[in-house]
């Protein structure tokens, strides 16, 4: 709890202006340090800004890889996050698309997973033609 009151105490020390007025006058994110900066990431968060689309978008589809040590889990939620990203800045990118791109990008320990997709010999519970579903 001290560590959020001091992350929240710099936070506010290091904004001015509108940003600084908007933190101030919302008490809900009083002594909390988390909260401030999920709602300024919010707030402030570059949308449909050509430079950083085209970065993400070459993240995406050239460094996206889980590591060894990464979790599937954790990895998922990385590229759903990305993919959202895109999808949020007019750069679609097709669930069908996105889904071949995550299991093609899960890593060699899971290849018999990559080789079912390759021969549609995916468990049944994953074969779906809608895929505005989240499948992940």
């Amino acid at each position: 709890m001290k560590l959020n009151g001091k992350l929240h105490a710099k936070l506010l020390v290091s904004l001015e202006g509108q940003a600084l007025q908007n933190m101030v006058s919302r008490k809900h994110l009083c002594a909390n340090g988390i909260l401030p900066l999920q709602e300024l990431h919010q707030m402030y968060r570059p949308k449909n800004v050509p430079e950083v689309i085209a970065v993400k978008t070459g993240e995406f589809w050239s460094q996206m890889k889980r590591s060894p040590n990464e979790s599937v889990d954790a990895y998922y939620n990385h590229f759903h996050e990305l993919l959202e990203d895109l999808n949020d800045a007019n750069e679609a990118i097709s669930m069908r698309s996105a889904i071949r791109h995550f299991i093609f990008t899960l890593g060699s320990d899971l290849e018999s997973i990559q080789n079912n997709y390759c021969l549609r010999n995916l468990p049944t519970a994953w074969n779906t033609e809608d895929y505005n579903i989240d499948l992940m």
